[in-house]
């Protein structure tokens, strides 16, 4: 059981990271994956556990998972992992065509 609470936690992280380094168009480095995917990993977390909130899974009991908690969180999860890297991708963007004065 542990080992899917670490799989359910890294792989949406894993998978954002990548499609960063692949939108970003960079080469493969470990610092920066490993840095990307905790950070990714972190954002989705946080987010996930607001949503899950939102939707009336108030207390969260991780002792005891059900097959509909996964379901929610593995969708919720590859929903988030898709669209923080845009979203990341989208702000430096912008920062970076900000007319300085």
């Amino acid at each position: 059981m542990e080992f899917l609470k670490c799989i359910l936690i890294l792989c949406p992280g894993i998978l954002a990271s990548e499609l960063y380094r692949i939108m970003k168009k960079e080469k493969f480095s470990w610092f920066k994956t490993v840095k990307t995917t905790v950070i990714f990993m972190y954002i989705i977390t946080f987010f996930n556990f607001i949503i899950l909130y939102a939707r009336g899974w108030g207390a969260f009991n991780f002792d005891v998972l059900t097959i509909q908690f996964i379901i929610k969180y593995i969708i919720t999860s590859i929903i988030l992992a898709i669209i923080s890297p845009l979203l990341v991708v989208w702000v430096e963007f912008y920062k970076k065509k900000k007319i300085r004065v």
